[in-house]
């Protein structure tokens, strides 16, 4: 996980479960996956940033939530989830993870 600038504290979803909520969510109106265990870290509030940002990785099928490999870095802000291609910070807005989203089907 990236955590380019700035402080992040690590959850730990056995006593933190609204976070486990908010996040698994969040990931499931995009038909994405989390794997609790893979460290998930969270942001804010704090003064000039009034939310909080979970970040941490997500994947696209479940039997592969167990292979950082295979998944990506997100971003999960109030009204948005962003894939992160450098830092958390700098979400750009095609990076943008729309609800309802799907991986493309490809077809030889």
């Amino acid at each position: 996980m990236n955590n380019e600038g700035g402080n992040m504290g690590d959850l730990d979803f056995s006593y933190e479960k609204d976070h486990l909520k908010r996040i698994h969510e969040a990931l499931k109106r995009r038909n994405l996956f989390m794997n609790p265990n893979n460290g998930w870290g969270i942001h804010g509030p704090h003064e000039g940033m009034n939310y909080q940002v979970y970040v941490g990785f997500a994947y696209t099928k479940l039997e592969d939530i167990d292979n950082t490999s295979k998944g990506f870095e997100v971003a999960i802000r109030p009204n948005a989830v962003y894939q992160v291609e450098s830092s958390w910070h700098y979400c750009n807005p095609q990076d943008r993870i729309p609800v309802g989203w799907r991986l493309p089907e490809y077809h030889d």
